[in-house]
């Protein structure tokens, strides 16, 4: 947390008491490195700045953001969609992928925001720019979005963009209708100060002259409409022709204004029939009366106009809105003097048109160079195209150690800065100095002065100011100290580091645990079931098969059930190597038969070929036992049959061969063909086996070292050399469409990786697309003697830990949570079990097909099965439930929640939704069954649109009474 320093620092404070674990961000703790460096940067960065993390871009940042973010603050960790909604999200998202698409940085200029300022919502303008935060290979993490306001420089572009349009268009005119037009155009094209406006011209029925402005009497109420007609306007949508009495009479009362009146909503001073609505159906609450006179000061129009709610009226604007005022009246003139009088006053108003607009320009240029002494946070220079200093403020100077004089006279003597900077430095600075003269781009780079410490890291920034014509006019830039965020950094990433290690290994541990333990429990439980419902009926011949193809089954999974369970239960007592090995003595031989067997029935249903090949060099080596770790050697085993059989089963040719190989050196690719991978430095220290399990086994030190080689060679569809890029990284598979039409979570071949490369060995793919692969690892062992034979005691304690697993609760949800109980009795309902007509939706082949044998054993009419969340919305457009001419009914759905395609509470949010619009008739029960237990995660499914929720493992006889339960509370109304 030394990173959230100082602690006297209240937004700091704030952050580091945020509660991050309640958004998507999760605790600080448990945050990428990546994230916390950004966000390192982006707190003690006195700019604007907003991080956006991951693919739902959860918002984070700085102090200097909160008037950006404006009413939404706080939102630290929030979602974008969540914050700002779908249009925004959208926008911002599309800016995102095209800097991941080009992999360069994302830029908008000039880019207007709406910041609360002084109580009221303020129209800013800012500089946008979009960095994106990537990890160590290139993968997106983030983006960090920088902005850099340019208001002052935006607003006074405008008007000199209205003046100089004034100049170009509004002195050609020879009458005053023309004047009146010209002023107005130039006016609406830019409007940021001005919004609307309009221009009354003195009525001639009564002379011109008669409210000039020569007397304060207040005319009759019946000649006030006559004084003024609108001769032009804009920004407003509908105007009368004559101007309000609120404004004829202040025009009376007030007579002796000659260059502008304001007029406001929070001083009253504003009358109701001036509170104009623009077009755009904004409301003015303030505005701005000019007076146009002739050069005897005799009233010719009144010019009124409305100002910008969302710009402050400062003297600035006061200002601009009174110069609009004197070119108006300046223009007026022009037509009503006589010829050789107009043009002596057009050269003398173009000219002071001309100083007006420089005095513009040089506002401008003292804007920009008061911007950046704000943003600097130290040091700050402004230097000519040689090199010489304009100017430089105390803190640039410090920074250096110099005094001002002497770095006046070394300034004199070349450039001023050479003599501190570091030596190693100087060609980099050079070479800085060169590219901002040269290029059109700021120029940053951390640099070294010297120090009387040693050496002062510091920021560089510097970019050149030019002209119209291109050329540089000054160089200007900023100098930060970062020589205690250098220091910071290199401690924080060290302490970071060390304290992730062990979070590291506990994501890889559990991402092998998810994906092994998600289905075979419940599994277990189901065959457990139906072994004792047939025990219930007679033996019959017919059903001892059954019984004994459940029972072998059951056992398979049990053990390899219970190596998971016992990782779970020693958990705390492992330390850095978490996955620790169980060396025992064993037949690899063996341990290859059993993994296929456990694919027996599978392989046979497929009508695939397998077998077992063990070359020659295994034989002439001589094994026999060797030391490892059987469980974890039969795990990857596993994950290869089963990608092989997965990929296999639909091709034509339909082959699967185990290979077993030995070497008494370190395979390579020329000695099987594969190239294995090397291994990972984060899950391989060095090529030994871990100390703990090798201290139990003393014959590890005598035994002969030899490597094991297996590899799974398949006729399966194979794949390209792009595809087999990808393969072996978390949660990667071939392609997207290997997802679709395939499953699997992307674990396998990751989790298969790890436990090679902790095995001491390494794993590597051979593939030709279309023709078949080949998936092979190796791993490190020693010879050792046969086993003594295991005593009863030994035998017993197999057997009773075995049976353990049959008494795991069937979830640990808590009370305050609606989950369902399955052992709960359902009340009496005229629907039977014989009525249900029921959708199993389960991406799980062996839990699909059980669960839908135990329904049809129980007595459902109808059992339909769906892979996946859209393959069950496929089917329901087909039911009864979308159309009354249907002839499939259906009662409810059981639907998982993790699925390929769509997952459940993608599916049950589109038939909520459809039963919204009215696509489906009526309310389609849907139970969630899931192997998701925690709290969190079962409100999720409910909120989802879940009915209830069962989680796995879990009885079939059981929840058969909760399922007529629930269709009967819908079949009668209830709900």
């Amino acid at each position: 947390m030394g990173w959230l320093e100082p602690k006297d620092d209240p937004w700091m404070s704030y952050v580091r008491n945020y509660p991050f674990e309640k958004t998507a961000l999760g605790p600080i703790s448990s945050w990428h490195p990546q994230l916390r460096r950004a966000v390192q940067r982006m707190m003690v960065c006195p700019d604007t700045r907003i991080l956006y993390w991951g693919d739902k871009h959860a918002m984070i940042y700085n102090e200097a953001a909160i008037p950006i973010v404006g009413k939404q603050h706080p939102c630290l960790g929030m979602p974008l969609a969540d914050t700002w909604g779908q249009v925004m999200y959208d926008q911002i998202d599309a800016t995102i992928k095209a800097v991941v698409t080009s992999g360069k940085a994302f830029q908008m200029r000039n880019i207007m925001f709406e910041m609360q300022r002084d109580g009221f919502p303020e129209q800013t303008w800012h500089h946008f720019y979009q960095l994106p935060v990537v990890d160590a290979h290139d993968r997106y993490l983030g983006c960090v979005c920088e902005f850099a306001e340019n208001t002052t420089a935006v607003v006074q572009e405008s008007r000199a963009a209205v003046l100089d349009a004034w100049i170009k268009t509004g002195a050609s005119g020879t009458t005053l209708n023309q004047v009146w037009s010209a002023a107005v155009d130039s006016l609406s094209k830019t409007p940021i100060d001005i919004l609307a406006g309009c221009i009354y011209s003195v009525s001639t029925d009564f002379g011109g002259s008669q409210f000039s402005g020569s007397s304060s009497e207040t005319p009759e109420p019946s000649m006030i409409p006559k004084d003024y007609i609108l001769q032009t306007s804009f920004g407003l949508s509908s105007i009368e022709n004559h101007p309000p009495q609120s404004l004829l009479k202040i025009l009376h009362t007030a007579p002796s204004f000659e260059k502008l009146l304001v007029l406001r909503t929070d001083d009253d001073s504003l009358p109701t029939d001036l509170r104009w609505t623009t077009s755009d159906q904004v409301s003015i609450n303030a505005v701005c009366i000019l007076p146009i006179t002739d050069l005897n000061n005799r009233r010719l129009a009144i010019g009124v106009f409305g100002m910008n709610p969302k710009r402050p009226l400062d003297e600035g604007s006061r200002s601009y809105v009174a110069g609009v005022g004197d070119m108006l009246r300046k223009s007026a003139i022009f037509v009503t003097l006589p010829e050789e009088q107009r043009r002596n006053e057009e050269i003398t108003s173009a000219l002071s048109d001309r100083l007006q607009v420089a005095l513009l320009e040089a506002e401008k240029q003292e804007e920009t160079y008061a911007r950046m002494a704000k943003q600097a946070p130290i040091g700050m220079y402004m230097l000519r195209p040689d090199g010489y200093p304009i100017s430089v403020n105390d803190a640039y100077l410090e920074l250096h150690g110099v005094s001002r004089a002497q770095f006046y006279k070394n300034a004199d003597e070349g450039l001023g800065w050479t003599p501190t900077i570091y030596p190693d430095d100087a060609e980099l600075v050079t070479s800085m100095w060169l590219d901002t003269i040269g290029g059109r781009k700021p120029v940053q780079a951390e640099i070294r002065l010297k120090a009387p410490s040693g050496v002062r890291w510091v920021e560089s920034m510097s970019y050149a100011e030019r002209d119209d014509a291109g050329s540089v006019t000054s160089v200007r830039g900023w100098l930060l100290d970062v020589s205690p965020r250098k220091m910071n950094e290199r401690l924080v990433n060290e302490k970071l580091e060390d304290a992730l290690e062990t979070k590291r290994a506990t994501e890889t541990f559990l991402d092998m645990l998810s994906h092994e333990m998600r289905n075979p429990l419940s599994s277990i439980l189901q065959l457990a079931d139906g072994i004792m419902s047939l025990l219930k009926e007679s033996l019959a011949s017919d059903t001892i098969e059954p019984l004994t193809d459940s029972a072998q089954t059951i056992t398979l999974c049990a053990r390899h059930m219970k190596t998971i369970i016992d990782e779970v239960l020693t958990f705390s007592k492992l330390d850095s190597n978490l996955l620790v090995l169980s060396l025992e003595r064993a037949r690899v031989p063996t341990i290859i038969d059993t993994a296929l067997k456990m694919f027996e029935k599978e392989i046979e249903h497929a009508k695939i070929t397998a077998s077992i090949n063990v070359d020659q060099s295994y034989t002439d080596l001589g094994l026999d036992y060797v030391l490892v770790d059987p469980s974890r050697l039969l795990q990857v085993i596993i994950n290869f049959i089963s990608n092989s059989v997965k990929f296999t089963k639909f091709e034509k040719e339909r082959k699967i061969r185990i290979n077993l190989a030995a070497s008494a050196t370190k395979p390579t690719e020329k000695d099987f063909g594969i190239a294995f991978l090397a291994p990972r430095k984060d899950l391989s220290k060095d090529s030994s086996l871990p100390t703990t399990p090798v201290s139990s086994v003393p014959e590890w030190n005598l035994g002969e070292e030899v490597y094991i080689y297996v590899g799974v060679e398949d006729t399966g569809r194979g794949l390209t050399e792009d595809e087999c890029k990808v393969l072996f990284q978390r949660f990667a598979q071939a392609s997207p469409k290997t997802y679709k039409t395939y499953g699997g979570s992307g674990l396998g071949l990751f989790i298969s990786r790890g436990l090679s490369e902790l095995q001491g060995g390494q794993i590597g793919v051979k593939s030709t697309a279309g023709v078949g692969s080949t998936f092979a690892f190796f791993i490190k062992t020693r010879r050792t003697d046969p086993p003594r034979p295991a005593s009863r005691a030994e035998s017993v304690a197999s057997t009773e830990a075995l049976t353990d697993v049959h008494h795991l609760p069937h979830h640990e949800g808590k009370q305050d949570v609606q989950v369902l109980t399955l052992s709960s009795v359902a009340e009496e309902s005229s629907i039977s079990v014989k009525d249900l007509h029921i959708l199993v939706c389960e991406d799980n082949a062996i839990n699909q097909k059980v669960i839908a044998q135990q329904l049809r054993r129980l007595g459902c009419h109808t059992v339909h099965v769906a892979d996946d969340g859209l393959a069950a919305l496929t089917f329901l457009s087909t039911t009864t439930f979308a159309s009354p001419q249907s002839t499939i009914p259906l009662s409810l759905i059981l639907m998982d929640v993790e699925m390929p395609v769509m997952d459940g509470l993608g599916a049950v949010r589109r038939i909520r939704a459809m039963e919204g619009k009215g696509e489906i008739s009526r309310h389609v029960p849907v139970i969630a069954i899931t192997a998701n237990a925690r709290q969190e995660q079962v409100a999720t499914a409910l909120e989802a649109g879940m009915d209830e929720v069962v989680t796995k493992p879990f009885l079939v006889r059981e929840l058969v009474p909760r399922m007529v339960a629930l269709v009967q509370r819908y079949a009668s109304g209830g709900g």
